[in-house]
């Protein structure tokens, strides 16, 4: 059953992670700041975050998570690239290189809020939605 709902999520999204796609470059309208927040109640945990793309490829997003009553904040600093509404992300965290880059596709970006997602496993795709902030 999981695998049959997300065969037709990625139908749905026309698109996923280097496919082909007739969708308008979203890539452009990613410069800013953007901040967002997620629940994961099946493990007891809320993440938000403040995610910014500079025009040189440069980005940072600190996160705030809370989970089962403890609050950690984290900052990645990196660089970023999009190609056909697929946004790729390298940073280090903390200081410290993370092995592989984050990978998320576009569904819409515009000048209130983006909508994107990141396909963790052929049974996890995570949708997240982000509004643009001035910092």
């Amino acid at each position: 059953m999981r695998i049959a709902l997300l065969l037709i999520t990625i139908l749905q999204c026309s698109s996923v992670f280097g496919v082909a796609t007739n969708k308008a470059d979203l890539c452009p309208n990613l410069i800013g700041s953007w901040k967002g927040e997620k629940s994961y109640p099946d493990i007891n945990a809320h993440e938000s975050w403040v995610s910014t793309y500079q025009r040189d490829g440069s980005s940072s997003v600190t996160f705030t998570t809370k989970y089962q009553g403890e609050v950690t904040q984290d900052t990645e600093i990196g660089y970023w690239k999009c190609e056909q509404n697929i946004l790729t992300k390298y940073e280090s965290i903390n200081g410290a290189n993370k092995d592989s880059p984050k990978v998320y596709e576009l569904l819409e970006v515009n000048q209130q809020f983006m909508r994107y997602l990141t396909i963790l496993d052929a049974n996890t795709v995570i949708e997240y939605v982000a509004y643009k902030v001035e910092i």
